[in-house]
């Protein structure tokens, strides 16, 4: 599973230094390929005394410049083989190191790696023929892969398949089928392509559903069969890790959005954006803004804003009503001071009850009509009907002119369990 970066608590570690020492190895996952990342340890920490409790390192991913969404913890290896690189994406990596007490270094060297992928098709179809495209839910769309993501066992998640016709005659769907026979986590829940004719330049979806019932890496695939004269078969690949129920799990890391990280030229009211993180236990999930003046976010800190709404990201669980008319909204509320912190440790006791705020209403609000769920009792919290996007957003004013700024986001889910995006700064005029 996807490992959350360690925070600093007492000193740095000297980053390593990142290279590619080999890349477009023999791939066995249909449309990925792998390359092999190495990087030389760090001696030191940065105050120059010797690193003697050098415990692992963490490997950072992500396809836009310093934004990395995907981090793994690859124990105390210097070299590190990186499965399922989506062709045609250019990706930016990173490494850090951590020890034994858990500090962490900064970001090495960004590189990046993209991979051409094969010709797929290498001959255009003639005039008056079907073409068949076939995209998906999750960036990039276009590689036949279906990464989900992680959620704990006996929840689930659902990811949108879409079939396109490229060509200028009728695109005959035979079948969207299961590509094994043995029983996966992976199931078609709805299908609207499936013996349908999909005229010039129009499309159908089917929604794939990934709903572990137990703790684990899984894949699988489905295949679409149709009357594209050389693409009669296409198979996409299926992905997904099931959690452990048995404890709390985290939700995933914010990704910032703006400022731009290193931006100039902002005004002294500051508008914050940030993905949604996903709770892979369907919990609420509640963000801490934090703007500083310095990358340790202690000095000339802006209060700290605690932003708290419902879970998005299609995460479906077992005994919550349906929520598709009842009241939700987003909360903004202050913290009280708190002790600044080197480890990213925010005062907890109104993000607790923000949550338990929220959870009330998602108790409360129901009302009458308890179907339109999915099935077997099991049903969505739906979409934040006030944040129509997978965004968040959030103003600060009476920011310092000409002044460097700091700010990172903190996820909590109201049980303990936090996640931190990267620190990013910008400067105000």
């Amino acid at each position: 599973m996807p490992f959350t970066a360690r925070r600093l608590t007492t000193k740095w570690i000297n980053a390593a230094f990142l290279f590619i020492i080999g890349f477009l190895i023999q791939s066995t996952t249909l449309f990925a390929a792998t390359t092999t990342l190495s990087w030389d340890a760090p001696s030191q920490n940065s105050d120059g005394s010797t690193l003697s409790d050098l415990a692992g390192y963490v490997i950072y991913l992500g396809v836009n410049p310093d934004v990395y969404t995907q981090q793994t913890d690859v124990g105390n290896v210097t070299s590190y083989v990186l499965n399922d690189i989506a062709y045609d994406t250019t990706y930016y990596i990173a490494v850090t190191a951590y020890d034994t007490s858990g500090n962490e270094s900064d970001y090495s060297n960004s590189t990046t790696v993209m991979i051409s992928s094969p010709v797929i098709d290498p001959v255009p179809d003639p005039a008056g023929s079907p073409e068949i495209a076939v995209s998906d839910s999750i960036t990039p769309t276009i590689d036949l892969q279906v990464p989900f993501q992680d959620v704990t066992e006996f929840n689930l998640v659902d990811e949108t398949v879409t079939i396109t016709n490229q060509g200028d005659a009728a695109l005959e769907i035979a079948s969207v089928i299961p590509s094994s026979s043995l029983p996966t986590p992976f199931s078609i829940y709805s299908d609207n392509c499936s013996s349908q004719s999909i005229g010039a330049a129009a499309s159908c979806s089917v929604t794939v559903r990934f709903s572990p019932v137990a703790s684990g890496y899984f894949s699988g695939g489905i295949t679409i069969s149709s009357n594209d004269a050389d693409e009669g078969m296409i198979s996409l690949a299926l992905s997904g890790t099931g959690l452990s129920s048995a404890s709390n799990n985290e939700p995933s890391d914010p990704v910032l959005v703006s400022p731009k990280n290193k931006g100039k030229g902002h005004g002294r009211k500051g508008t914050f954006k940030w993905k949604k993180s996903t709770d892979p236990d369907g919990d609420p999930v509640t963000y801490t803004l934090n703007v500083c003046q310095d990358p340790e976010m202690t000095t000339g800190c802006e209060t700290p804003t605690v932003v708290a709404s419902f879970p998005s990201g299609a995460v479906y669980y077992a005994g919550i009503s349906g929520l598709g008319s009842g009241l939700m909204f987003i909360s903004m509320v202050f913290a009280f001071p708190f002790r600044k912190r080197s480890g990213r440790e925010l005062h907890q006791i109104m993000v607790v009850v923000a949550a338990a705020g929220m959870l009330l209403l998602a108790s409360c609000g129901g009302g009458g009509g308890a179907g339109g769920g999915a099935e077997g009792g099991i049903t969505s919290l739906g979409s934040d009907p006030v944040i129509a996007t997978d965004e968040v957003s959030q103003e600060i004013s009476e920011l310092a002119s000409g002044t460097a700024y700091y700010w990172q986001v903190t996820a909590t889910d109201g049980n303990g369990a936090e996640s931190y995006s990267p620190v990013w700064s910008f400067e105000t005029l």
